[in-house]
């Protein structure tokens, strides 16, 4: 585990992706733009923190191994940040 990872049991890590993921799918399903702009934000928040942990962990390593695991969650966490900016941007609720 990484020094961010190591901060929180595995759970916790998992039970707030999920509650990001599934805010998403509920707010998308909806049609409630807040709801989907507060699940990507989460998600956003935790993909950019686990893959800056990474990408120092993997820093020390000769050649960089293992470097697309970071560049890949820090892709997520982009298409998350992009989603809660877009949505936000979008307004207020189509209802």
């Amino acid at each position: 585990l990484t020094i961010v990872e190591s901060q929180a049991p595995m759970w916790v890590w998992g039970t707030i992706c999920m509650a990001g993921g599934l805010l998403m799918m509920a707010g998308i399903a909806l049609r409630w733009t807040r709801i989907v702009v507060l699940g990507s934000l989460i998600s956003a928040a935790v993909l950019t923190t686990i893959a800056i942990g990474k990408a120092v962990a993997i820093s020390e390593r000769p050649f960089l191994d293992g470097i697309s695991v970071p560049i890949t969650m820090g892709v997520v966490a982009a298409a998350c940040w992009g989603f809660a900016i877009g949505f936000a941007i979008k307004g207020e609720d189509d209802k």
